[in-house]
């Protein structure tokens, strides 16, 4: 999720952001970047939302179309349910991640699909995460996929989203 300066208290999970690599960085100028290194607590029935930023440096708009998560969680376990997107000029808010939904951001939010990024411009990423098992679960890598001038083009980048049960934790 996306972290307003104030909102750090209302988090009641323990994270850890080590901020590692999360760089995704596409041929004709598109990149974007997790929340680097995240750890949280895992509640089954629950939702998270994962954070990330999204940069358009062609030289003409992009649409976005969809998100993907790889990593080795079954379906049973948790999976992206929706990609959300905000306009970062929404000020102060940050990478980071939390229990979704997130009441302060979630009216700043649209679905992914059809939202234009014009040139020089940054979005910020919601990646909503449906918890539903309560095993340790582990995302490595996401792929954001567009369309620039009618052609499907995607970008991948790599995650640190490791979600661990609350009871046992990751250990």
């Amino acid at each position: 999720m996306i972290l307003r300066g104030g909102l750090a208290g209302l988090v009641a999970l323990v994270l850890l952001v080590l901020f590692q690599a999360g760089d995704g960085d596409g041929s004709d100028g598109v990149s974007w970047f997790g929340s680097g290194s995240l750890t949280g607590q895992s509640r089954p029935g629950h939702d998270f939302g994962f954070g990330g930023v999204l940069r358009n440096d062609g030289d003409r708009s992009i649409t976005l179309r969809s998100a993907s998560f790889v990593g080795d969680v079954p379906p049973q376990q948790g999976l992206l349910r929706e990609t959300l997107v905000f306009d970062l000029g929404n000020a102060g808010f940050g990478p980071g991640g939390a229990w979704w939904p997130d009441e302060e951001l979630r009216p700043y939010t649209r679905p992914i699909d059809g939202y234009v990024v014009r040139p020089s411009e940054e979005v910020g990423l919601v990646f909503v995460v449906e918890i539903r098992g309560a095993g340790p679960m582990t995302w490595t890598e996401g792929t954001v996929t567009y369309e620039r001038d009618g052609e499907r083009r995607s970008v991948q980048g790599r995650l640190g989203l490791t979600l661990c049960p609350m009871t046992r934790g990751c250990g």
